[in-house]
Parts: C-alpha cells; structure tokens; sequence
C-alpha cells in the first residue's frame, strides 16, 4: 500500500477573472502555507503578459480522492475561480528544476 504519491494538479481560470485571483491570492496563499507538507511545487500558469491564468500544483497525497479535496479546499476553487481542473497521478522521473 501506497502511504503518498505525486498528483499534479492543473486549474485553469475563468476568463477575465484576474480581479477575483487577486482579491483571494492572500487566503489562498495562507491555505498553501497551512498545507506545505502537502505542497511539493506550485505556482500559476502565466500569459504572455505574465498575467495568471491558472494554476499548476504538485502535491502529495494518498489518493485522487484527497487530492480533489486539497483542491476543493482551495480558496481559489471556493471562491469559483477555476473553470477546469484535472488531476492525475504523476511519477517523478527527472529532477533539475533546482540547477
């Protein structure tokens, strides 16, 4: 039995949504903080104006089922933020994100 595997978590925003992202970005940072054993990587997708878009997450847990309620808790998907999320289990294979 597995006790915690990688999920990576892809959430998208609704269009023209950048006002809520940014009104809600102190509280939804303050639940990342609250869960950073959880939280492997994460941060936002960006356009080509670096205007969030979306966010990516790279989390541990035991199951999808407590991967969609990390995410649900989100105060991003709370608020109504995201109008796609997809969640898989994800294997690390290579890691130079760090140089």
């Amino acid at each position: 039995m597995i006790d915690s595997a990688l999920f990576l978590i892809s959430a998208f925003d609704h269009e023209n949504s950048e006002k809520l992202r940014n009104e809600t970005r102190p509280v939804h940072l303050d639940y990342i903080s609250k869960n950073n054993h959880k939280v492997a990587l994460a941060g936002p997708y960006v356009d080509e104006n670096g205007i969030s878009v979306g966010s990516l997450y790279v989390i541990h847990a035991s199951d999808e089922g407590e991967a969609e309620e990390f995410i649900n808790s989100d105060p991003y998907s709370v608020v109504g933020l995201f109008r796609d999320v997809q969640i898989r289990r994800w294997r690390l294979v290579i890691d130079n994100i760090h140089g």
